[in-house]
């Protein structure tokens, strides 16, 4: 039982402190499904070192409340304050850190899929704190934004290696490659599937600059990169570059 304050049910298997976004998740005739976001501490006391999301069911006959499940954080992070558990479809569960700014996603096994933090992870500025975190499906096609796109071959007489990316973009299926010289007509010279966030797809020959359309689900044309010159090393350099890439070059002109 939480020591803030007296309970009207005893906790058999637990204890909580200082906990945050209580939620009811079902309500049956006799008992009452929740969870809470436990921080266990205010940075000064503790009921344990480590923050978590727990699940807890409350037999209202009984006056029993017991916990049903337990989700700990990367690293086992103890929390101040804030943070929040949230149960997905499927059983899932997806947490915030509170003042730590670290969220989780954790399968129906309570195994971590997913870490991530805003900023190194420590309590370092209240911005960088972490109120709530939640999962949502959603779809975006950034406005004020287009592809970007580098190419790059080890020479004029070999094949161009392309690479694609448009930040934000969560509804691009494939990408159309385009392929000529300015002034003259561009070609499609090939398509690939999204293949995460950056594409990497090499074309079956040379062309001095490049273009990519990036196409929806639906065969939808969502927007076209830049032309884009294709990239190829001096005599000088082509010595420390590779058929993919030349990474002794960290700027271009």
């Amino acid at each position: 039982m939480s020591f803030l304050g007296h309970s009207d049910f005893t906790c058999s298997n637990f204890n909580f402190s200082f906990q945050h976004d209580a939620r009811i998740l079902a309500e049956r005739e006799t008992a009452t499904d929740i969870s809470i976001f436990d921080n266990a501490n205010d940075c000064s006391a503790h009921t344990s070192l480590v923050s978590s999301g727990r699940f807890i069911t409350i037999d209202h006959q009984s006056g029993v409340a017991t916990q049903t499940r337990r989700t700990l954080s990367p690293g086992r992070i103890g929390s101040c304050s804030q943070g929040n558990t949230q149960l997905l479809e499927g059983g899932s569960v997806f947490q915030g850190w509170g003042d730590k700014a670290w969220f989780s996603e954790h399968d129906s096994n309570d195994k971590l899929v997913l870490a991530g933090t805003f900023t190194d992870g420590s309590r370092t500025t209240a911005s960088a704190m972490n109120y709530r975190a939640f999962s949502f499906e959603w779809q975006s096609t950034p406005a004020n934004t287009k592809p970007q796109v580098y190419s790059y071959a080890p020479s004029t007489d070999a094949m161009i290696q392309i690479h694609v990316s448009w930040n934000g973009a969560t509804t691009v299926q494939t990408w159309r490659y385009y392929g000529g010289n300015v002034g003259d007509s561009f070609d499609v010279i090939g398509n690939a599937t999204i293949n995460g966030f950056e594409t990497v797809w090499t074309a079956p020959g040379f062309y001095p600059y490049v273009m990519v359309e990036a196409v929806a689900w639906d065969g939808t044309s969502l927007r076209n990169s830049s032309y884009q010159p294709t990239f190829v090393p001096s005599s000088g350099l082509a010595a420390y570059c590779s058929n993919s890439s030349c990474p002794a070059v960290t700027t271009y002109s």
